[in-house]
């Protein structure tokens, strides 16, 4: 796949993921973004902050239990960066991306995370020299795990765009 196939492969999967969310035209907020994520998941959708995720290698996680799914982020990011973050899991939900990208180790290290036990589905954000961009939209493309996180990353900047363009919702709503 060229870099422009990819790319393209990107941006398509992201508007569709934002299109199953059925968000409004207007004005957009977390809450409008978070009941949009419960209202297409058919269940609530937790938000957990936790002290320390893996020494903050794993920036967020998104997690989908029986009865319940999960965002989870560390309570040490600054709010910006865990208001992309959360929308970055918000992405792997619109996307209906299954489990992948936690390898034994890491799930081992983050079983203090309330629910991880109970869950039948992670994803984990995990922080890296580059960007997920940089490893899908290169020369070769590394496999559908980076995929899954470029759309995410993708869902996550158009969202927080939409977010950062309304006066009086800018990211610091999340933490009221």
């Amino acid at each position: 796949m060229s870099r422009g196939q990819a790319e393209v492969a990107v941006d398509t999967a992201a508007a569709a993921a934002i299109e199953r969310l059925n968000l409004p035209a207007g004005p957009l907020s977390w809450a409008i973004i978070h009941r949009a994520s419960e209202s297409l998941l058919g269940k609530p959708v937790r938000i957990v902050r936790v002290d320390s995720l893996e020494a903050s290698r794993v920036t967020g996680l998104w997690m989908e239990t029986p009865q319940y799914g999960q965002i989870t982020d560390w309570t040490g990011s600054h709010p910006v960066f865990k208001t992309f973050v959360r929308l970055h899991e918000v992405g792997h939900l619109a996307s209906g991306h299954a489990g992948c990208g936690v390898s034994p180790e890491l799930l081992e290290s983050l079983r203090a995370v309330p629910g991880v036990d109970e869950a039948e589905t992670i994803q984990a954000r995990v922080s890296s020299a580059g960007s997920p961009f940089a490893t899908v939209l290169g020369t070769r493309p590394t496999g559908i795990a980076d995929f899954k996180e470029a759309v995410a990353e993708e869902v996550a900047r158009r969202l927080m765009s939409r977010l950062l363009r309304v006066p009086g919702s800018g990211v610091f709503e999340f933490f009221r």
